[in-house]
């Protein structure tokens, strides 16, 4: 096992990474994500990788009685503390559902993206891999790296056509094949085998390098030109203006 010490300094180096990797929530004035109601009854507050899910889930609250009022919009957070939301057990809701009269619980969850879900599939289909297509999707691919401060960093892509296009550069011959892999599952993994204080964790962290997709990174820097904007928070999910 690794010393308190180097765990310590590995956690910090991943949630620097994770930090990176914009999310964006649906939220209303006062910073609190709109909820979802599943098919179970429980309320979900969902979180976006990319920008134009959000976007959609805005416009649909907007259009929702009373929406127009409730102050909507999009607020960008990042992965790290979206990571720590989704690996939260369910929390009470405040609700009850009336058939039942059942406690109704709260979720922290990522939101798919339906055209990256439809990619990694053509994906594992493409290498004759049993195509369970994981709900949020990261792709590798062997033989392609970068340096950075002189050391080798494996990238996770989130989005394929940014793992495409770095591919597409690189030197003919090099064979980089295109591996898809569940980002969440990596990544709680990661942070469960951190707290075990597994050196082979500590070693991952180091060589990880997150590439996330080009087209959040453009819509954050946008957010932020428009000016400030507050962080999207923990709320009490009975005082939710709407779903």
């Amino acid at each position: 096992m690794i010393s308190n010490g180097r765990k310590k300094k590995a956690k910090l180096a991943l949630e620097t990474k994770l930090g990176k990797v914009p999310v964006f929530m649906v939220t209303n004035g006062g910073g609190s994500p709109f909820l979802n109601k599943q098919a179970s009854g429980d309320q979900s507050a969902v979180m976006f990788l990319f920008p134009s899910d959000a976007k959609r889930m805005l416009k649909t609250v907007l259009k929702a009685p009373n929406g127009a009022s409730s102050g909507a919009k999009v607020l960008p957070s990042n992965l790290g503390r979206a990571l720590k939301l989704a690996m939260m057990p369910p929390s009470a809701s405040g609700l009850s559902d009336p058939g039942t009269g059942r406690d109704l619980s709260m979720s922290w969850q990522f939101m798919p993206n339906g055209a990256e879900k439809r990619s990694a599939q053509a994906a594992m289909l493409k290498s004759r891999k049993a195509p369970r297509v994981p709900e949020v999707p990261g792709y590798t691919a062997s033989g392609l790296y970068y340096k950075k401060h002189g050391r080798e960093l494996q990238p996770i892509f989130l989005s394929k056509k940014d793992a495409d296009a770095a591919i597409a550069k690189l030197e003919p011959g090099q064979g980089a094949k295109l591996e898809v892999v569940d980002l969440l599952d990596e990544l709680q993994t990661l942070v469960v085998r951190l707290e075990l204080k597994d050196p082979e964790a500590e070693v991952l962290v180091s060589k990880l390098e997150l590439v996330p997709p080009s087209e959040s990174v453009d819509f954050k820097t946008g957010l932020k030109a428009a000016g400030p904007r507050r962080a999207a928070k923990i709320f009490q999910p009975n005082h939710n203006a709407g779903r």
